[in-house]
C-alpha cells in the first residue's frame, strides 16, 4: 500500500486538490451545507436531476431498467439512461436516501471533475515517463479548462471527457507497443458513459492517431502505417463491441426522436473572427453556459507554453507542422458551419455550442507539458518574445477596446501580471536562480490561483437555484400520490392541472403524462401538439395542462392534482376527489382506461391539423366512425390592439400582426361574452412566443404560448366575461392563435358511453408489462394509451400478435369479437443484439489475452 501511495501521490493529489477547490468555488456561491442554494441549473433542473432522482428510485426498489412509466406516458429507460444516467458513479447512490441525493448529485459532479484531472495526471506520466509535482500541476490545467468549468451543469458528460486522457495514453501505448487494454476498455467505458460525447471522441481519435504516427515515424512507410491503422481499428471496434449493450439500443432509439433531423448548413458561414476564439485562451473571462464563444481556456500558462512551442529549437518541426496543423483544424471546426455540423454528429446543436472542445484543451496542454519537459534547452529569449507579445496585445486590448473585442480592464491587467510572473520565474529557472522543486511549487501556486479564479468565476456565471421548495410541496404532493395508489391500484395516469417543472411525474414520482428529454419520441410530441398539450418535437417536450375530457380519456388520466388552486370547479372534466392542505385531487369524470375498442378508420386518423379542437373531435369522430359536433368556436365582443395592428386579410384561423414602434410594449386583448353554461376552453400560440393571460371573474392565470396551449376555464355562466391578454415582442412581426371554444359535453358523453363500452381491465403490471382481459362484442382494433416503441410485444391468448401504431405513437393490436387474454411486454430495442455483440466480444477478448499468455 505504501509503495503504490509513493508510485501515485501525485495523480492522488491531483484529486484532492481538484476536489477542494471546487468545494471552495461552491461555498462562495453559498451551495448547501455552505448555503441554502443547489447546483442544478437549466437542464440539470429540468432534466438531469430528475432522470437521476428516477433511476435511483430504481435502483433501490428493484425497478426495471429497461421502461419507465413516469417519464412521458412511458419511455424506454435503458435509452434515457444512455443519454442522460449512464455513469457508473451513479451505482453509488444506492446508498444514499432520497433525502440527500441532490448533495450526492452535487458531490458526485466535483468527484467527476476531480477524476478528470487525476487521470490527465496518470496520462503524462504515462506518456511523458514523469512522476513528479509538475503531473500534479498540469492536470488541474485539464480539470479546470474552459470545457469543465463552463459544461460542469451538463454532468452527463463529464465521465466522457474525464476519461479522455486514459483513452489517448492507451492510444500512445498501442502505437509504442505497449499493450491495448487500456485503449479497449477506457474506449468502451467513455461511449458507455455518453455515447454522444464517445462520438466526439472517435473522431479526435482519428486525428490524433494521425498526428501521433507522423511524429514518431521518420520516414512513412504505408505497409507499416496500415498494419498499425488495422490494429488501431480492431481495437476501436472492440471497444464499441464492448458497449454495444448500450450503443445498439440507444442507436435505434435516435431514430425515433425529432432531434436526430437537422436541416444541412445551405451557405458557407463563420461564427466569429480568429482572435475572438483565440482571445478565450486567456485567464477570467466568463465561460459560455449556454451560447457564445467555444470553452477552450487551457490555463495562461498553457497558452504562453504553445507559443513557445513553435519558436522552440529543441522541437522537431515535423512535430510543430503536424500540432499546427490539427490546431488551426479544431479551430476552424469552431468557427466554420460545415466542420461544426460534422462534428455534432450532422447536426446543429441546440444552444449549449462547440461540445467538442475539450480536445483542444487537451491538445494544447499536452503541448505545454511537452515544452515545460524541454524547458531547460529553451533558450530565454524564446520566452521573452512570447511573454513580450501576449502583454502587448492586451495592452492594445486596453488602449483600443472599443475597436478590438472590449475585455475588462481587471482582466487585462491579471492577465498581464500572470504573464509577467510566468516568464520571471521560468527564467529565473532557467539560469538557475532557483531550483527545479521551488520552480514547480511556484508554477503550482499560481496555476491552484488560476484554477480557483476559474472555478469561481464559472460557478457564478452559471449561478445556482433555491434549495428550498425544489420541487413544492414535495411531501404533500407525495403523500397525496400514496394515498391515491393505496385506494386505487389499477394502472391510470396521473397529472400536475399546472406543471412545476418539465418533469413533474419523475421529480414526485407518479405515473404521468408531461416530459421534457431529448430521447423523447417524436411522433408522440407531435400528436401531443395537434391536440393542444404544451408540446412541441422540435423542443423535444409534451407538456400537460388541463385540457379536455377527450385528452383526459385517451391519456389515460385518472386523477389530477392541483397545488395552487388552478383547478376550475364546476368543470366537465373532474370532480374534486380530496384535498390534502395545500393540495388538491380531482377526479376524471370519463375516465375510460388503458385501452378500449374503436373502429379500423382510427388507421386514417393521420392528418396533423394545426386547430387541436378539430383535431380531437376527428380522434373520436375516427374512433367511432361517426359524424360528431363536439367544440363550437365563439367570436370576440371586441379586439384591442396596443402598439400593433392587424393585418389583412388573415389566413384563415391566423392573425397576422405588425407591430408600430419597437421601443414601446405592443400588446393584443380580446374579449369574450359567454352565452351559454357551458364548459369552455381557449387556445392561444404566438409565433413569437409570448405568454398569455386569461382573466374570469377577477383571477388570472398565464401560460406559455409559444408552442401552443389549451387553457380550461371551466363551466361558465352566460353573460361572464373573459378577456385574453397576449403582451407580444415588439421587435417583430408575426401571428397568433386565439380562439375559444364552447364544448358538448352532452355529444361526448355519448361517444364516451360506447368507447367505455368494450375495455382492456388490466389485471397486473410492472414497468415493463401489462396483463390483462378484454370483452369485445365485434371485431375491430384495441388502441391503447402505450406510447408505441419497436421494443413493445403482444400476445393474445398466448399468441404474438402484430403491433400496429397509431401515428405513429400509440399502439393498437386488432381483435376479433370475444373475451380475450392480453399481455404487453417490453424489451428495448436492440438490447439483446446488443448484449450479444458485448459478451461475444468480451469473451474473444478474454480468450485472446490467455492464448497469449
Amino acid at each position: 500500500m505504501k509503495n503504490w501511495f509513493n508510485n501515485n501521490k501525485y495523480q492522488c493529489a491531483t484529486f484532492l486538490l481538484t476536489f477542494g477547490i471546487l468545494l471552495l468555488a461552491f461555498s462562495k456561491e453559498g451551495v448547501y451545507p455552505f448555503g441554502n442554494k443547489q447546483i442544478m441549473i437549466i437542464d440539470s433542473w429540468h432534466q438531469y436531476f430528475p432522470f437521476f432522482s428516477e433511476l435511483h428510485t430504481k435502483l433501490r426498489e428493484g425497478g426495471s431498467l429497461f421502461h419507465s412509466w413516469n417519464v412521458g406516458m412511458g419511455t424506454n429507460f435503458l435509452y434515457l439512461m444512455a443519454y442522460y444516467a449512464m455513469s457508473p458513479l451513479y451505482l453509488l447512490s444506492i446508498f444514499v436516501s432520497e433525502s440527500y441525493l441532490r448533495e450526492f448529485f452535487f458531490i458526485i459532479t466535483i468527484v467527476k471533475i476531480a477524476f478528470s484531472g487525476m487521470f490527465f495526471s496518470i496520462y503524462l506520466k504515462g506518456v511523458f515517463k514523469r512522476n513528479d509535482m509538475s503531473i500534479m500541476i498540469f492536470g488541474l490545467l485539464y480539470a479546470f479548462c474552459g470545457y469543465m468549468m463552463g459544461y460542469y451543469w451538463n454532468i452527463m458528460w463529464l465521465d466522457a471527457a474525464a476519461l479522455f486522457p486514459l483513452i489517448m495514453l492507451g492510444l500512445n501505448r498501442i502505437i509504442n507497443g505497449e499493450g491495448y487494454l487500456l485503449y479497449i476498455f477506457s474506449f468502451a467505458l467513455a461511449v458507455i458513459s455518453n455515447f454522444y460525447i464517445g462520438y466526439f471522441i472517435a473522431e479526435f481519435i482519428v486525428l490524433y492517431y494521425l498526428l501521433l504516427y507522423f511524429i514518431k515515424h521518420d520516414r512513412f512507410e504505408w505497409r507499416n502505417f496500415f498494419k498499425q491503422t488495422v490494429k488501431i481499428a480492431l481495437y476501436s471496434l472492440a471497444s464499441l463491441g464492448l458497449s454495444a449493450l448500450v450503443l445498439i439500443p440507444a442507436f435505434k432509439g435516435l431514430q425515433t426522436t425529432y432531434g436526430t433531423a437537422s436541416t444541412n448548413p445551405s451557405a458557407i458561414k463563420f461564427y466569429f473572427t480568429i482572435a475572438e476564439i483565440l482571445e478565450r485562451l486567456f485567464l477570467g473571462l466568463e465561460p459560455s453556459i449556454r451560447s457564445g464563444f467555444p470553452n477552450i481556456f487551457s490555463g495562461l500558462i498553457t497558452m504562453l507554453l504553445v507559443i513557445v512551442f513553435f519558436s522552440a529549437k529543441p522541437i522537431k518541426m515535423r512535430e510543430k507542422m503536424a500540432h499546427g496543423a490539427l490546431i488551426s483544424f479544431l479551430i476552424i471546426s469552431f468557427n466554420f458551419n460545415y466542420l461544426n455540423f460534422i462534428w455534432h454528429g450532422f447536426h446543429f446543436p441546440n444552444e449549449v455550442p462547440y461540445r467538442f472542445a475539450f480536445v483542444l484543451s487537451f491538445l494544447l496542454i499536452t503541448i505545454a507539458y511537452k515544452v515545460f519537459m524541454n524547458i531547460e534547452e529553451i533558450t530565454t529569449r524564446t520566452i521573452l518574445i512570447p511573454s513580450a507579445f501576449l502583454v502587448a496585445y492586451l495592452l492594445l486590448l486596453e488602449r483600443f477596446g472599443d475597436t478590438l473585442n472590449s475585455f475588462p480592464q481587471n482582466i487585462i491587467y491579471l492577465n498581464i501580471a500572470f504573464v509577467l510572473l510566468y516568464a520571471l520565474f521560468i527564467v529565473m529557472y532557467q539560469n538557475k536562480k532557483i531550483r527545479f522543486n521551488i520552480f514547480v511549487l511556484f508554477l503550482g501556486i499560481m496555476i491552484i490561483t488560476e484554477s480557483y479564479l476559474t472555478s469561481s468565476t464559472a460557478v457564478t456565471t452559471a449561478g445556482s437555484s433555491g434549495r428550498d421548495n425544489y420541487p413544492p410541496d414535495k411531501e404533500l404532493v407525495e403523500q397525496a400520490v400514496d394515498t391515491l395508489y393505496q385506494n386505487d391500484p389499477s394502472f391510470y395516469r396521473i397529472e400536475m392541472l399546472k406543471f412545476y417543472s418539465t418533469n413533474d411525474s419523475v421529480l414526485y414520482g407518479y405515473r404521468g403524462v408531461s416530459a421534457f428529454t431529448s430521447t423523447i419520441h417524436g411522433s408522440l410530441s407531435a400528436i401531443s401538439e395537434d391536440l393542444g398539450l404544451s408540446g412541441s418535437p422540435v423542443a423535444n417536450r409534451s407538456l400537460y395542462t388541463s385540457n379536455t375530457p377527450i385528452v383526459n380519456a385517451l391519456y389515460n388520466i385518472k386523477y389530477f392534482l392541483d397545488r395552487n388552486q388552478n383547478g376550475r370547479l364546476p368543470n366537465a372534466g373532474y370532480d374534486l376527489d380530496f384535498e390534502n392542505e395545500n393540495v388538491s385531487v380531482y377526479k376524471n369524470k370519463y375516465h375510460i382506461g388503458t385501452g378500449f375498442m374503436v373502429q379500423s378508420t382510427i388507421k386514417e386518423w393521420d392528418k396533423r391539423i394545426r386547430n387541436p379542437f378539430l383535431s380531437q373531435e376527428q380522434f373520436v369522430v375516427k374512433a367511432l366512425n361517426q359524424n360528431i359536433k363536439l367544440f363550437e368556436a365563439m367570436p370576440p365582443s371586441s379586439e384591442d390592439y396596443a402598439n400593433t395592428t392587424r393585418k389583412e386579410p388573415t389566413n384563415g384561423r391566423a392573425i397576422y400582426y405588425s407591430n408600430k414602434d419597437p421601443n414601446n410594449e405592443s400588446e393584443i386583448n380580446f374579449t369574450y361574452v359567454l352565452n351559454s353554461e357551458l364548459q369552455h376552453y381557449i387556445y392561444a400560440f404566438d409565433s413569437n412566443g409570448s405568454d398569455i393571460e386569461v382573466k374570469k371573474n377577477g383571477s388570472t392565470v398565464k401560460y406559455e404560448a409559444r408552442r401552443g396551449v389549451i387553457i380550461d376555464l371551466g363551466i361558465g355562466e352566460a353573460g361572464t366575461e373573459i378577456v385574453a391578454s397576449m403582451k407580444l415582442d415588439s421587435t417583430k412581426d408575426g401571428y397568433i392563435y386565439l380562439e375559444l371554444v364552447e364544448f358538448d359535453e352532452t355529444a361526448f358523453e355519448m361517444a364516451y358511453n360506447e368507447l367505455k363500452d368494450e375495455t382492456f381491465e388490466v389485471a397486473s403490471f410492472t414497468d415493463r408489462k401489462l396483463s390483462g382481459t378484454i370483452d369485445v362484442k365485434e371485431d375491430g382494433v384495441l388502441m391503447t394509451s402505450i406510447p408505441y416503441e419497436k421494443g413493445w410485444k403482444a400476445t393474445v391468448d398466448g399468441k404474438a400478435v402484430e403491433i400496429i401504431p397509431i401515428r405513429d405513437a400509440f399502439i393498437s393490436i386488432e381483435l376479433a369479437s370475444g373475451t380475450h387474454a392480453i399481455e404487453f411486454i417490453y424489451i428495448p430495442d436492440g438490447f439483446v443484439l446488443g448484449s450479444i455483440i458485448t459478451l461475444g466480444t468480451l469473451a474473444f477478448i478474454l480468450l485472446w489475452r490467455f492464448k497469449k499468455k
